[in-house]
């Protein structure tokens, strides 16, 4: 399906969603909570820079794009 290439990699697959069937991969994120809309986003703990962020529309924080570690981030994107 898709002809979609499948390659080894250092991913760690923690288990499988009920709706695709996609895979649930493990990650070292602190997840403190999960909200109740649809869709269950997680709430994950901040580093403390996020504490004195200028925050938008629904008290969200704008965080900065100075990374420490630019490729760990990339490592999210699909």
């Amino acid at each position: 399906m898709g002809n979609r290439p499948i390659e080894p990699s250092n991913l760690h697959i923690f288990g499988m969603t009920a709706v695709g069937n996609r895979p649930v991969f493990s990650s070292e994120m602190e997840i403190v909570s999960s909200d109740l809309l649809p869709g269950h986003r997680p709430i994950v703990a901040s580093s403390a820079d996020l504490l004195n962020a200028h925050m938008v529309l629904g008290n969200r924080p704008i965080a900065s794009n100075e990374l420490d570690d630019p490729l760990t981030l990339m490592g999210y994107l699909d």
